[in-house]
Order: structure tokens, then C-alpha cells, then sequence
């Protein structure tokens, strides 16, 4: 049940992970770089103000993002298959879900973050596959929690995620140098490549859309311990 301000219930004291759910009617914004930026609500600025040393709302699900390339094409579902667009009121953009291995002992630091790849509200994952002897991007009928919270790591579903100056790359994790890409000509599906700074982009900005109404505070002292 959300606090109403002025109740009892919200004086009171903060205790570390208690669950707290606030302002129903409007979700919270949680910016990619906490701390960065304008806040989006007014409940973001009352709950920051409210818990100063909290940085951000920690829930293991997954983070939701706007993707687009170097050209501002997005991607769009036909079907089963991943293509590219200009972005216009009339494309239909998908939104990409992102979330980290939850194997840390299997991270590269100097490569990037293990990531699983998905598509939201449609339960689907990207995976790296081999077709005729060459690494191929597909869309398998599974939802990434699944994949998260298996016990052993997916590998066909893992791409190392990596920042290059403000856009993302993504890196086949079993086919090394292997990167998901688009085309310059538009409709043409995303696609996995080598062949990085030709015809093909393989760098994309990833534009955060993750709204919150409930999760989980955990101050940055605990976060550290």
C-alpha cells in the first residue's frame, strides 16, 4: 500500500531494505547515472531529499532502453526477425531489456559486463547461434529472467557490454569480435558482424526508460560493505 504524505506511517524511521512503495499514480524515473542530471518527478526529488545517502532503487529485474545507431535508426519487430527504421512518428521502435549475468566471478572487467538481451513484453531473447559455419543473430521464444536465474550462465545469450565514449557496444560473449550491427540501408535486419567501421555500426545509444513505483533502498555505506 503506498504512504500518503502527512500519515503516520511516513514518520516513520527509515530501516535498511525495508520496501517502501510511494506516489502510486506516478512512477519514479531512475536516471542510468544516479545523481546525473535533472530529476524527472517531483516524488523523485521528495524521495531523494527524504534518503540523501540512498543512490538507487536495486530489484533484480531487468532495465528497459530506447536503442538506436549512429544514423537514428531504431529497431523494429517483423515478425520474428530484427530490422532497422528511420525513427518517426509512424516506426514503431522496440524496447530493449537489458540485464547483467548474476555469475560476477565470470566477468571480464577489461572486456565489459556479461548482458542478457531481450525484447520487452514479448518474451523474447537475443541469442548467437551458428548458420552455415558462420555466427548468426537470432530471436529465441524465452524471456531473459529465465535466463537470468538459471544456475549455469547461457553463454549463446551473453554479449559483453561495453561503453565507447557515450554509445554501447555489444560483443558476442562464445563469438569474440563478433558484434550485433546494423545496415545503412534501412529494413534490412540487426545482424552480427566483424567487420567493424565499414559499411556496417556496431555503436548505439541506449536512451534509459526505466520507471519505478516500488523497490528496494539500499544506502551507499551497505552498498560498500
Amino acid at each position: 500500500m503506498a504512504t500518503l504524505r502527512g500519515s503516520k506511517e511516513e514518520e516513520q524511521p527509515y530501516t535498511e531494505r525495508t520496501v517502501h512503495t510511494y506516489y502510486p499514480v506516478t512512477p519514479l524515473y531512475v536516471s542510468a547515472q544516479p545523481g546525473a542530471g535533472r530529476w524527472k518527478t517531483l516524488e523523485d526529488v521528495m524521495l531523494y531529499r527524504n534518503f540523501p545517502t540512498a543512490s538507487v532503487l536495486e530489484t533484480e529485474r531487468p532495465r528497459y532502453y530506447d536503442i538506436r545507431d549512429l544514423r537514428q535508426m531504431v529497431w523494429v519487430l517483423c515478425g520474428d526477425v530484427l530490422i532497422t527504421a528511420p525513427s518517426s512518428s509512424n516506426t514503431e521502435p522496440v524496447t530493449l531489456e537489458v540485464i547483467a549475468c548474476r555469475c560476477p566471478e565470470l566477468r571480464d572487467k577489461e572486456r565489459g559486463n556479461w548482458v542478457y538481451l531481450g525484447i520487452k513484453n514479448k518474451n523474447l531473447s537475443l541469442r548467437c547461434t551458428e548458420t552455415e559455419g558462420k555466427p548468426t543473430l537470432q530471436l529465441e521464444e524465452i524471456y531473459i529472467m529465465e535466463l537470468y536465474w538459471k544456475k549455469i550462465p547461457q553463454e549463446s545469450y551473453l554479449f559483453v557490454h561495453s561503453m565507447e565514449g557515450s554509445t554501447s557496444t555489444f560483443e558476442s560473449l562464445i563469438y569474440p569480435d563478433w558484434f550485433i550491427a546494423t545496415s545503412s540501408v534501412p529494413g534490412e535486419p540487426v545482424f552480427l558482424t566483424q567487420n567493424r567501421g565499414f559499411t556496417s555500426n556496431t555503436n548505439f545509444y541506449l536512451d534509459p526508460k526505466d520507471y519505478i513505483s516500488s523497490g528496494i533502498f539500499v544506502p551507499c555505506s551497505s552498498r560498500n560493505g
